[in-house]
């Protein structure tokens, strides 16, 4: 039997630790992951792979993630992808969700609370890995 296509999850944020944390996790939940350290990275990322979800953070450089939320809420197929924004705050939520967020993601995050929205979100998900 051919292996399972993993889903191809975007993950954009400044801090590479960050990164490495939520793609070691996301990997084994049967995720495959794919990174931007800005958001330029990001957009390029966004256009020219089949992202399945993003994971955008808001401290991310130009353009940040609720500008990401518009312009991708804005394009062609744009409105179906299923894009989660950390935020430290009740207003930056706020924000989150008025730029078009699906869903939003307290920080301090936790790894589980991330890899369950995500099954709930994208479909096909082979079962975790670890």
């Amino acid at each position: 039997m051919p292996p399972v296509a993993r889903p191809l999850i975007l993950i954009a944020d400044d801090d590479s630790e960050t990164l490495d944390s939520l793609t070691g996790y996301l990997d084994l939940e049967g995720f495959a992951c794919v990174r931007a350290l800005t958001g330029a990275e990001a957009m390029h990322t966004l256009s020219t792979q089949p992202i399945q979800a993003a994971l955008l953070d808001q401290g991310l450089t130009p353009p940040d993630a609720l500008e990401i939320c518009r312009l991708l809420r804005a394009a062609p197929g744009g409105r179906d992808l299923p894009v989660l924004v950390f935020a430290f705050d009740d207003d930056e939520e706020a924000a989150a969700f008025a730029a078009g967020a699906s869903a939003v993601i307290p920080k301090p995050y936790h790894l589980a609370a991330i890899g369950a929205q995500l099954r709930e979100m994208v479909p096909g998900v082979p079962p975790p890995r670890g």
